[in-house]
This record gives C-alpha cells, sequence and structure tokens, in this order.
C-alpha cells in the first residue's frame, strides 16, 4: 500500500505540473506546485517528529493520527494567518482560472481563521494530554519530537508574518533545506561511520 502511495506521488505530482506547462496553462502548473509545496513541508514536520515518536518507543497508531492532525492543522492555520502567504495563494488561483478565494467576505474569511486557530488550540491540548498519557502508561517520553514542533512552528509563524511572501517563502525554505541538511545528512553520516559494514558501489 505504502509503495503505491509513493509510486501515484512520483508520477502523478510532475505530471500535473508539466503537463498544465506544456498545454500553455503555466497558472495551474504553478498553483498545483504551490499547493505541493505547502503539503510537503507539513508532512516533512511530521515525518521528522515521527522518527523521534519511534526512536522513543512511540508507535501508537492514535499518537500517530494525532500528530499527523497537528502537523497539517498548525501550518494551515499558520499560512491563514499570514496576509502574504494568502495573497500570493489567492494571486495564484485567480490567474489559474480558480478565484475561489474571491467568494469569501472578509467576516467569512475571518470567522475561518478564527475557526482554524480555535482547532490548532484544541489539538494542542490533545497533544499535551496524549504526550502525558504516553509517559503515565508508558513512561514513554518524546522531548525532541517536542522540541522539533516548537522550533519549527515558532520559525514559520514568526517568518510568515513578514509583509512580503519572497521574504517569508525564503526563510521557508531556508529552514526547510537546514532540516534536511542537519537531520538527514549528518544523522545518515554519523549512521554510516558507527556501522562497522563496509557500504558497497553504488554502481
Amino acid at each position: 500500500r505504502h509503495k503505491g502511495r509513493l509510486w501515484v506521488s512520483v508520477f502523478a505530482i510532475p505530471a500535473l505540473v508539466i503537463l498544465p506547462t506544456a498545454a500553455g496553462l503555466g497558472a495551474v502548473a504553478l498553483t498545483i506546485a504551490a499547493t505541493f509545496d505547502l503539503w510537503h513541508v507539513a508532512m516533512q514536520q511530521h515525518g521528522f517528529g515521527r522518527i523521534y515518536a519511534a526512536k522513543a518507543g512511540d508507535r501508537d497508531r492514535r499518537s500517530a493520527r494525532l500528530d499527523l492532525a497537528c502537523a497539517l492543522t498548525w501550518y494551515v492555520t499558520v499560512v491563514a494567518w499570514s496576509d502574504s502567504w494568502m495573497q500570493a495563494i489567492a494571486r495564484s488561483f485567480r490567474k489559474a482560472g480558480l478565484p475561489v478565494f474571491d467568494l469569501l467576505t472578509p467576516a467569512t474569511w475571518k470567522a475561518v481563521k478564527w475557526s482554524l486557530l480555535a482547532v490548532s488550540a484544541a489539538l494542542l491540548l490533545a497533544y499535551v494530554v496524549n504526550a502525558v498519557r504516553l509517559w503515565r502508561d508508558q513512561k514513554i517520553s518524546t522531548p525532541q519530537k517536542h522540541l522539533l514542533h516548537l522550533v519549527a512552528f515558532s520559525v514559520l509563524v514568526w517568518s510568515y508574518q513578514a509583509p512580503s511572501w519572497y521574504r517569508a517563502n525564503s526563510v521557508q525554505n531556508l529552514f526547510h533545506a537546514m532540516q534536511y541538511f542537519f537531520m538527514v545528512w549528518i544523522y545518515g553520516n554519523l549512521s554510516i561511520r558507527r556501522d562497522s559494514t563496509k557500504p558497497g558501489s553504488f554502481y
């Protein structure tokens, strides 16, 4: 099942960007790419969090589902409260022929933002309760995961309030790349050094 999802992502996402571009629908391709970028950032955050959780012994499916709901909802909330990001997203959708945000009144959009904030707060409470439950019932503690989420979302909240979308996006991508470098490359390099088995040739 997981391999099937992987192959769908490998072939579907590039096709959804390349085909509209080839057909002269560059705005549609840009909208799809931007949407996938938002999804990708949220899922990377969730994935790194689950790595730390699994290393600490937390393999509970309820925790995994809660972490996924938190990562996605918190990230959507941060984006929704960023004027620069929402203006860029609305502009991309409008150029792609999908003026969905033009249908929302300021009052409606304000209600959406506050609703997302309320759901995020409720999920934060559930997240804390779940962490306490794991420690009380199984003596499992995941401080690295908590610190990861705290740092990542603090950076996102701070950077996304920038009046320039380019600045906000640049900070996000810089942090995104640093996550890869420090948590994937360095960790993998140290793992290889600790492994007594000599790695084989790539070719």
